[in-house]
């Protein structure tokens, strides 16, 4: 079975959008570890196309079983505190907003 979530950012016109993208492959990615419920993950980070720099990190997460156990959104809580962690750090904000959405699929429907 497959879960996916969207997390979305939207970045301020003073942001350094190269800092930001390099931050989240780098430093958010690799905090979605394998657990003994999970066999994979897939992380994408698009570009949205409207007036404000928009992106979306669309991970998909291949489950070992379909019990229902993992907990994609407290993941997305954990990388969000280390995402706000780093900005705290930076000169200038880097974030408008956040939100989030999950989604769960059968392996059937994603493959």
């Amino acid at each position: 079975m497959k879960m996916t979530g969207i997390y979305r950012f939207a970045l301020l016109s003073d942001a350094d959008e190269q800092l930001f993208v390099g931050h989240i492959t780098k430093n958010v990615f690799p905090i979605l570890q394998l657990t003994r419920i999970t066999s994979g993950f897939t992380h994408t980070l698009l570009a949205m196309k409207s007036d404000l720099r928009q992106y979306a990190w669309i991970v998909t997460v291949t489950l070992v079983t379909d019990d229902g156990a993992y907990d994609l959104s407290s993941e997305f809580r954990r990388a969000s505190r280390r995402l706000v962690c780093w900005l705290a750090r930076r000169p200038t904000r880097t974030l408008l907003k956040r939100e989030s959405s999950l989604t769960r699929a059968d392996r059937s429907e994603n493959d």
